[in-house]
C-alpha cells in the first residue's frame, strides 16, 4: 500500500495487488475488497482508523480491454537498449517506416508509468509527422 498526500492536499491510499491475490480480488465484489482492506487498516492503526473510506475506486486490470492484466516487466539482465528496440518502427519493403510503437514499455526514461506512455505517444506522433509531412521531430524534446 502507498500513502499519498499530493492529490488535492487530501490523503490517498493506493493498494497494488499482484499474483494469485490479484486473481482472487479480480472476481471479488467491491464491498468485500473494501471490508478486507479496512479490517487490515484497523488492525494496523487501531481506533484512529476511519470506519469507512470517503471514496473507493477499484480497477479490474485483467478485465480491462486495453491491458487484459498485462504490464511490462524488465528482467535483471535487461539493458535500457531493450526499450529502444521495442520503440523502433518497422519498415516496409521500400525502407520506409510503416508500423510505429508507443507505450510505457518503449520509454527508457519512464518505463512502467503513465507519463512514459504519454511521452512515447508524442514521440511516435512526431515520427509519423516526419513520414507523412516531412517534418523532423526532435526526439530529445519528448524524452
Amino acid at each position: 500500500m502507498f500513502m499519498f498526500q499530493a492529490h488535492r492536499d487530501k490523503p490517498v491510499l493506493i493498494a497494488l495487488v499482484s499474483g494469485d491475490s490479484a486473481n482472487a480480488l479480480e472476481e471479488a465484489p467491491g464491498d468485500i475488497i473494501v471490508y478486507k482492506i479496512m479490517n487490515f487498516l484497523s488492525a494496523v492503526f487501531g481506533p484512529t482508523c476511519p470506519k469507512e473510506p470517503t471514496d473507493v475506486i477499484i480497477t479490474r486490470w485483467r478485465a480491462d480491454c486495453f491491458s487484459r492484466g498485462a504490464f511490462s516487466y524488465v528482467s535483471s539482465n535487461c539493458t535500457l537498449d531493450a526499450f529502444d528496440s521495442l520503440a523502433e518502427p518497422v519498415k516496409d519493403s521500400t525502407g520506409y517506416d510503416r508500423i510505429f510503437f508507443a507505450g510505457e514499455h518503449t520509454c527508457r526514461e519512464h518505463p512502467g508509468t503513465i507519463h512514459g506512455a504519454y511521452l512515447s505517444g508524442l514521440r511516435e506522433a512526431g515520427r509519423i509527422a516526419d513520414c507523412m509531412l516531412g517534418i523532423r521531430y526532435a526526439a530529445d524534446s519528448f524524452m
